[in-house]
């Protein structure tokens, strides 16, 4: 069973710093929140590697608990303005008994009154008993 989360937001700049600001593993946390169970990211650290691109792994923190390491599957830094990655290895405790994987992207649009930086993902459950806690 798969559950589907999805934040977006305005962001009155243009696109290309916006997106800049995501593949930053020091801004990144600026951009996100958490909702209902799933905490706002704390930090980010690419692994092995001193530059972002497809293939490489990255550790995310919350700031309750917990995180996962990710690989990135998707990086295009213009026009679409996309980020993929794929969750590898499982997600930590406390999370770790309700979800087993997952995937997911941010993607930077232009609008008229700057752009949209939208963040989706898809976790996989380990029951169907998972799905009502992660809609809290």
């Amino acid at each position: 069973m798969r559950l589907r989360l999805e934040q977006a937001r305005l962001v009155r700049a243009p696109c290309e710093p916006v997106f800049e600001a995501v593949l930053d593993q020091e801004s990144l946390p600026a951009f996100t929140r958490g909702h209902g169970l799933v905490p706002a990211v704390a930090y980010v650290e690419i692994v092995g590697s001193d530059r972002l691109e497809v293939g490489v792994v990255r550790k995310v923190r919350f700031t309750r608990f917990g995180g996962y390491d990710e690989v990135i599957t998707l990086l295009d830094r213009g026009p679409d303005w996309r980020l993929g990655y794929r969750v590898v290895g499982g997600f930590s405790f406390p999370l770790s008994p309700f979800a087993r994987g997952g995937e997911g992207e941010y993607a930077v649009d232009s609008v008229p009154e700057g752009c949209r930086l939208t963040w989706t993902a898809s976790v996989d459950l380990r029951s169907p008993l998972a799905w009502p806690p992660g809609w809290l």
